[in-house]
């Protein structure tokens, strides 16, 4: 069978060694073509140096240098600012003593091993150069958004590393230590430099992406055309495109109109990246007369642009964008990076209620709290043969995107609760839907998270399952048929990115994307006149079926009798039927249905 084509690189030496030397030349490019120049110059002298393509190397060489001297080292400087006067660094909103001693009694409930904790937001140190002072500098970052001596703060601070003691079972020792605490607001940002070569090749991705979605039916609206000039690489259709977004100050998106009567349109919000180019396989995967909004985070694209919003900003300008659409029923689809704005999301008023599902993807916003998002994209180093943390380690030192995860995240106001999705205010609740449902596709070896903790997190409601429980879940035939409100896909052995870059694993996702759009799945979790009639009709048929004998009885349109299992939780008469797909319809290995724990429905 022919390789899995996937756009993540994956285990191996030969995906490390692509990995580096695109890096590499990303990277260094000036410096090689000044070498080739040196070399040229000392081998075969002005005749080498006069060559027509040392001519042309020799002009890259100039053209590079100035690029990097009047370019990068003042953008370099500009963005290291960590103050808020001037808007370069995000300042959350202050909270009340009650509300950080609920926030971190909150966050220390779900930590699943305190010493790990601890010692990987000290970048992994040696326990014995951890004192209260570095402890201290962490919670004053972390809680209290500043940095400096306690001051005034001091007796809270104490009573928080109390708390902390308590759980670890021994005491912190009083001073400074030689630990460093990472606090990413203040710290460096880590970046590398970026050649000309590398915005050549992401305008190159950003070209064919627009083309792909032009081909897709999608329609590109701009940002107003003043900020032609502040985004680069260029977009022509940044100046071209006759049609402007409804937040035209800081977010451009694609659109593709609405036109089914039976499904949801969907809301997409992609992750780090090279943008929307880097899904396109799945948009392939939508069916045409459904509606879709793919919203356009440039800050995290690999690109030079203005600064990522405000949360508030965003959720305002995804209100207004979906104003412009017409779209007031929807589902949510993030990914990565994108996932952070799904509880800002969740708490606008005038958001939330268009919001009836929720498909997470490789989800960053889970437990923010645990060192392992902060350490792997700042200060992990990459693994040996690891091919995908070498591709995110190159990623994640983009100037753009570094300056966006230290200054243009706050942690308190994007970290994602389990209680938001599973209970919502009467203001922010599903206008559409009795209530909302989600699902979170996770991968078992995700580079970025605590695959483990997260899992546990969503299935069990805690961080510290044991053992057995994990090795049960794994294990387990798990069902998936989107009908709780929370559920979880695990897809053990798969990394970040695959669910939506993988070309095996593409299908699954459509599939619960889909399943959340058609509006007749809204049976039994009620909402809107079309999910009651839906409902009263399945009622109906389930009456009819479980009076003729089993070998008799067949679901409309669904498979055959010989292909339908039922669930083993389901009573005699309910709905809960567990449906595998047709021979002919089901994606061959490496998606085994059995191997992801998932029965499609």
């Amino acid at each position: 069978m022919a390789k899995d084509f996937c756009l993540m690189a994956g285990v191996g030496r030969d995906q490390v060694l692509i990995a580096k030397i695109m890096a590499f030349l990303f990277r260094y490019w000036g410096a090689i073509c000044a070498g080739y120049v040196v070399a040229a110059g000392a081998f075969a002298g002005l005749d080498g140096i006069k060559h027509p393509f040392s001519i042309v190397v020799e002009a890259i060489t100039v053209i590079e240098l100035l690029w990097y001297v009047c370019w990068y080292l003042p953008y370099r400087h500009k963005l290291q600012r960590c103050t808020t006067e001037d808007g370069a660094m995000l300042q959350p909103p202050p909270l009340s003593r009650e509300e950080r001693s609920a926030f971190f009694c909150k966050c220390l409930s779900l930590v699943p091993d305190m010493e790990t904790f601890v010692r990987k937001w000290v970048e992994n140190a040696h326990l014995d150069d951890i004192r209260r002072d570095n402890v201290k500098d962490w919670l004053l970052w972390g809680l209290f958004d500043r940095q400096g001596p306690p001051g005034d703060d001091n007796e809270e601070l104490e009573e928080y590393i109390r708390m902390a003691e308590e759980k670890l079972g021994w005491e912190i020792k009083k001073g400074r230590g030689e630990a460093n605490a990472i606090r990413i607001s203040y710290d460096e940002v880590l970046m590398h430099h970026r050649t000309l070569l590398y915005y050549l090749f992401v305008f190159f991705v950003d070209t064919l992406g627009a083309l792909g979605m032009w081909a897709l039916g999608y329609t590109f609206y701009r940002t107003k055309r003043s900020n032609f000039f502040r985004v680069f690489p260029f977009r022509i259709s940044g100046l071209l495109a006759p049609k402007e977004s409804a937040a035209r100050d800081h977010m451009s998106y694609y659109a593709r109109p609405h036109k089914s009567t039976t499904k949801r349109p969907i809301l997409f919000i992609h992750g780090i990246g090279m943008g929307v180019a880097q899904n396109l396989m799945y948009f392939n995967s939508i069916p045409k007369d459904v509606g879709v909004v793919v919203i356009e985070l440039l800050p995290i694209s690999a690109r030079i642009s203005p600064p990522l919003c405000t949360a508030s900003q965003m959720a305002e300008s995804v209100a207004a964008i979906l104003d412009q659409q017409g779209f007031d029923d929807v589902v949510l689809v993030s990914q990565s990076y994108g996932t952070f704005l799904t509880t800002p999301l969740l708490l606008s008023p005038r958001v939330a209620p268009r919001i009836s599902s929720c498909v997470l993807i490789d989800p960053v916003a889970f437990l923010l709290h645990l060192p392992d998002v902060a350490y792997n994209f700042t200060r992990r180093p990459p693994g040996r043969l690891e091919g995908a943390q070498h591709q995110m380690h190159m990623v994640a030192r983009d100037p753009s995107i570094s300056h966006t995860l230290h200054r243009r995240l706050s942690w308190r106001e994007h970290i994602l609760w389990r209680e938001l999705l599973l209970s919502t205010a009467p203001s922010t609740a599903p206008a559409h839907v009795a209530q909302r449902r989600t699902t979170v596709i996770l991968g078992g070896v995700d580079c970025i998270t605590n695959p483990r903790a997260v899992a546990s997190y969503i299935e069990f409601g805690r961080a510290d399952c044991s053992q057995e429980e994990f090795d049960a879940f794994v294990a387990s035939e798990k069902r998936w048929n989107g009908f709780k409100p929370l559920e979880l896909i695990w897809l053990p052995g798969e990394n970040h990115g695959a669910p939506l870059m993988k070309l095996s694993l593409v299908p699954l996702s459509a599939k619960v994307v889909d399943r959340y759009c058609r509006k007749d799945y809204d049976v039994g979790m009620g909402g809107g006149p079309s999910a009651h009639a839906a409902f009263n009709i399945h009622n109906k048929t389930l009456s009819r079926l479980a009076q003729l004998p089993r070998h008799r009885r067949d679901l409309p349109d669904r498979p055959s009798p010989t292909q339908r299992r039922r669930h083993p939780s389901a009573q005699e008469g309910d709905g809960n039927w567990n449906v595998c797909m047709p021979t002919s319809r089901r994606i061959k290995s490496p998606i085994m249905l059995k191997y992801f724990g998932v029965v499609y429905l």
